[in-house]
C-alpha cells in the first residue's frame, strides 16, 4: 500500500482503517514517507482529492476508501464531489442517477454495468445518514428497477391467507408523522390487501429487470415475487422467509413495516392486533377502496383472453358485413412477417392452409401464428411444441438486428427449441439458437443490450 493509504495505529472511530504491523510501528521510516499516525477528515479529503476520476479501486485501497465514506460521508460528497459506484470506482457525484442502502437492498450483481456505473454505494452509511440531505435526494435503486415476467409459471389458483388479510387491513390504519410517507404506506396496502399468494415449482417463473423502460440486465429466476396483485413463492415458507419479507417490505420502504412482516407474517390475527396496536399509531378508519379503479380492474380481467368468444357467436348467427369483417380480422395479418415467415416455411415444405390459418407439412406438422414474444409456433404430429420462431422485422442487410430482451433472454435459456429467420439481400435464413449462442462465445456475435442489438462479424449464408 501506499504511504497515504496506511496508518501507524488503529482508530476507535475507524476500525476498518489499514495499520501498520505492531511490531514495525517504531520504525522511523514512517515519519520520513509522512505516514499518518490516525485517520482524519482533512487528511482523508487530501488522499481522496488523489484519486482519479473513473479509477476501479482494488481490494486494499477500497477498504480505505470505504472507511473514509462511512467516517466523513458529508464532507467527501460535498467537498470532493465524488462517491464509489457499485463497479468498485471512483466517480464523480454529478453522474450518479441511484443509491443501494443497507436498509433496501436489491440483487444487483446481474445488473448491466452501465447501471451500476451509475449507482452510488451506500451501504457503509447508517439509516440516520441516508435519510438526510443530501444523501435522501438520490433515488433508490430498488424504485428505480421494474421486473417483467418473461416466462410465467403454471398457476395453481390464488390464495389470500388470513395472516395477510389482517395485516394489510391494519397497514391501511397506520399513521406516521409525514403525510406522504402515511398516504403510500396505505396505499401500498390496499395493493397487498387485493393480492393473492401463487405457488409454484422452483425455477418455473422467469423476469427481466428493466429501469426507465429499457433493460437493466439479465434475467433471473426469483423464488419470491410480487408482481401487480400476484405474490409468486416457489419455495416453502422456512427456506424463503427473508426473502418474502424483503419483498413485502420494499415497496413500503419504511424500517418499522419491515419489522412488522418479519414478527408478524403467519401469525394469528389476536397476535398481529396486538402488534401493530403496540408498535404503530393506528387511526380509527382505514383506508377506503376506490370502488371505480377496482370496477375498472375487474372489467379489464374479464375482456383479457375472452375475445373469441364474440367471434364464435358472430359466425353462429352469420350477420352480414359484421361476419365478413370478423372473419377477416381473424386472418393472419398480411404484414411483413407474414411474408417472410411464409416463404421460409415454404422452402421447407410447408403449405398455407388459409382455412385452418395454419401452415402444413406432410409429416403432420403444424406451424400457428403465436401471439406472443415469439411470432410462430411449431407442433409436430403429436401435438408436441417443438420450435418457436421469432421474426426479424427488418432486415438484416447492415449486419446488425435488434430483437426484444426478452426474445433473446428465451433463446439463451432455451437454445434448442427457439430460432431466429431472418431476411437479407432478398434472401431468407435460420438462425437456430445454438448456433447464435456459439457465436457470442466465440465473439463473431456481439450484444448491445438497450433493446438487444446483435453486430455478426461473420458473412450469414
Amino acid at each position: 500500500m501506499r504511504a497515504t493509504e496506511v496508518f501507524r495505529r488503529e482508530s476507535e472511530e475507524l476500525p476498518e482503517a489499514p495499520v501498520i504491523h505492531q511490531d514495525a510501528r517504531h520504525f522511523l521510516l514512517w515519519d520520513r514517507i509522512d505516514v499518518r499516525e490516525q485517520p482524519d477528515v482533512e487528511s482523508d479529503l487530501v488522499w481522496l482529492d488523489q484519486l482519479s476520476s473513473g479509477q476501479e479501486l482494488q481490494e486494499g485501497k477500497l477498504n480505505a476508501v470505504r472507511a473514509a465514506l462511512k467516517k466523513y460521508p458529508r464532507p467527501i460528497w460535498t467537498q470532493c464531489k465524488y462517491w464509489l459506484t457499485l463497479d468498485n470506482r471512483w466517480t464523480p457525484t454529478s453522474q450518479i442517477r441511484y443509491r443501494l442502502t443497507k436498509q433496501r437492498l436489491t440483487k444487483w450483481a446481474d445488473l448491466h454495468p452501465g447501471i451500476k456505473a451509475v449507482t452510488a454505494d451506500f451501504q457503509m452509511l447508517s439509516a440516520d445518514v441516508v435519510q438526510e440531505a443530501p444523501f435522501s435526494e438520490i433515488k433508490d435503486l430498488a424504485e428505480a428497477i421494474k421486473y417483467q415476467i418473461i416466462r410465467r409459471p403454471t398457476e395453481t389458483g390464488g390464495t389470500s391467507p388470513p395472516w395477510l388479510k389482517t395485516m394489510s387491513r391494519y397497514l391501511r390504519r397506520v399513521t406516521f408523522s409525514n403525510e406522504e410517507t402515511t398516504q403510500r404506506v396505505r396505499s401500498t396496502a390496499l395493493r397487498l390487501e387485493r393480492s393473492r399468494i401463487i405457488y409454484f415449482k422452483s425455477g418455473e417463473l422467469q423476469v427481466m429487470p428493466y429501469i426507465d423502460g429499457s433493460p437493466a440486465g439479465i434475467s433471473t429466476t426469483p423464488t419470491v415475487l410480487w408482481d401487480e396483485h400476484n405474490i409468486f413463492i416457489g419455495a416453502k415458507l422456512s427456506k424463503c422467509y427473508d426473502q418474502l419479507v424483503d419483498e413485502f417490505s420494499g415497496p413500503f420502504n419504511e424500517p418499522d413495516v419491515r419489522e412488522a412482516f418479519q414478527t408478524c407474517i403467519e401469525r394469528k390475527d389476536d397476535f398481529i392486533a396486538e402488534y401493530f396496536e403496540e408498535h404503530f399509531t393506528l387511526s380509527d378508519e382505514e383506508l377506503p377502496f376506490d370502488q371505480s379503479d377496482t370496477i375498472e380492474n375487474e372489467a379489464n380481467e374479464q375482456t383479457d383472453g375472452t375475445e373469441l368468444e364474440p367471434i364464435a357467436e358472430l359466425e353462429e348467427e352469420e350477420s352480414y358485413g359484421e361476419v365478413e369483417e370478423v372473419t377477416r380480422l381473424r386472418r393472419p395479418r398480411r404484414d411483413r412477417i407474414f411474408t417472410v415467415f411464409r416463404r421460409y416455411a415454404e422452402k421447407r415444405g410447408f403449405e398455407w392452409n388459409e382455412l385452418r390459418e395454419r401452415f402444413e407439412h406432410p409429416d403432420g406438422s403444424v406451424i400457428y401464428r403465436h401471439e406472443s414474444i415469439f411470432h410462430w409456433n411449431r407442433f409436430n404430429s403429436d401435438g408436441y411444441l417443438t420450435m418457436r420462431y421469432w421474426v426479424a422485422p427488418k432486415a438484416l442487410d447492415a449486419g446488425a438486428l435488434e430483437c426484444p430482451a426478452e426474445v433473446w433472454e428465451s433463446v439463451r435459456n432455451d437454445p434448442n427449441s427457439s430460432t431466429m429467420i431472418v431476411e437479407r439481400s432478398h434472401q431468407v435464413y435460420e438462425l437456430p439458437g445454438g448456433m447464435l449462442l456459439k457465436l457470442v462465445e466465440s465473439e463473431m456475435l456481439t450484444l448491445f443490450p438497450a433493446v438487444y442489438r446483435l453486430v455478426f462479424r461473420i458473412e450469414v449464408v
